[in-house]
């Protein structure tokens, strides 16, 4: 009888092991990573510079410009997690970065400087 209630007790725990883990990983799939979140955002900053230059609202100048600083981000996001884990501080760097080149890329377009 002990030798039953002891399997019933470890599938049970064992169950719940699994049912844990399985959230694990469903939440860890629903939610991007840091590092997916900033590249989208990268990507999407790119997306902007590129409509920016084919609308002519941004000329050559400062698209170069606005581009060398999403490469700055790139470099320092590939330093940043060249030691496996991008800390909380490096992530504010990271973002920082990020919002100083948005607003960049913001006026940029509407400053009246034109495409030559």
């Amino acid at each position: 009888m002990a030798n039953s209630k002891n399997q019933k007790l470890t599938l049970s725990t064992l169950s719940l092991n699994v049912l844990s883990l399985s959230l694990l990983i469903l939440t860890s799939q629903s939610s991007p990573s840091f590092a997916n979140r900033l590249d989208q955002r990268q990507d999407k900053q790119e997306q902007r510079i590129q409509q920016g230059i084919e609308k002519g609202q941004l000329n050559q100048n400062e698209a170069n410009r606005l581009q060398n600083q999403q490469n700055r981000i790139q470099n320092k996001e590939d330093k940043f997690a060249s030691d496996g884990e991008i800390t909380r501080k490096e992530k504010v760097t990271l973002n920082k970065m990020q919002n100083k080149t948005s607003r960049h890329i913001f006026r940029q377009k509407k400053d009246k400087q034109k495409a030559n």
